[in-house]
């Protein structure tokens, strides 16, 4: 008597139970638990060939189904390291789906997605420590211009041969405007003391630099004076001159 486990079909032919999960898995959209390159939540990578079998474009929305009746909706991605019968998953999504490594979910699709009309984004508190300033140009915007490229690349892989989208500059130069804005943010690098000990510098340096501001020659045929220094030599130029 073997102590293999095995069973018998209707045939009675006989099969190892230690395949069963390789035969559950036929169907082209079952695809095993495997784990993420990159840490996004709302994301998972399918092979190319996998998305062509199951008819999926990179950007569409699908249903993913696991245990015990969990399912959640991701954006589809394609990775050509992903082996072809794996899906990639991080570990927010596994939780969510309450599936680990090498268990097996079922993919579908899910067009029918309705845009939500009012929505809470309220992010955690530990990702923005110490961070100051609009959250929404920090993080939420750049969401929103990926979601845009995704939208454009979808158009191309259904009509490749379109001819390219002519995309306006919104932004054709920098202006004062963007300077405006930016400083807005800005913090101060040096104190006040650092401050003061700058303009005190400034200000030596501009006397140093600054002495002979008051120096003029003598004008021809002026008298002299007492004060004027060079006076005194101009009336003796002529004795002294050696080459007369």
């Amino acid at each position: 008597m073997s102590n293999q486990a095995e069973s018998s079909d209707s045939k009675g032919t006989k099969r190892d139970f230690s395949t069963a999960i390789l035969e559950r898995k036929k169907a082209p959209n079952r695809l095993v638990v495997d784990e993420a390159v990159n840490d996004d939540n709302s994301v998972v990578s399918l092979h190319p060939e996998t998305m062509e079998k199951l008819q999926l474009f990179r950007g569409d929305t699908i249903l993913i189904k696991g245990k015990k009746r969990k399912d959640t909706i991701c954006i589809a991605l394609a990775d050509d390291s992903c082996d072809e019968p794996k899906i990639r998953m991080n570990k927010v999504v596994r939780s969510n789906l309450r599936v680990r490594l090498g268990d097996v979910v079922s993919v579908h699709q899910c067009p029918d997605v309705k845009y939500g009309k009012r929505v809470h984004i309220l992010p955690i508190d530990d990702s923005i420590e110490g961070v100051t300033g609009n959250l929404f140009d920090a993080y939420l915007k750049q969401m929103s211009i990926i979601m845009d490229d995704i939208e454009r690349e979808r158009r191309r892989s259904e009509n490749p041969e379109a001819m390219e989208e002519d995309l306006e500059d919104e932004v054709s130069e920098i202006k004062a405007a963007h300077f405006e804005e930016s400083m807005k943010y800005a913090r101060r690098s040096v104190s006040d003391a650092d401050i003061r000990k700058y303009q005190a510098f400034a200000q030596t340096l501009q006397q140093s630099r600054g002495f002979g501001s008051e120096f003029r020659f003598a004008e021809a045929g002026a008298g002299t004076t007492g004060s004027d220094p060079f006076a005194a030599s101009a009336g003796g130029a002529d004795e002294d001159d050696l080459y007369s």
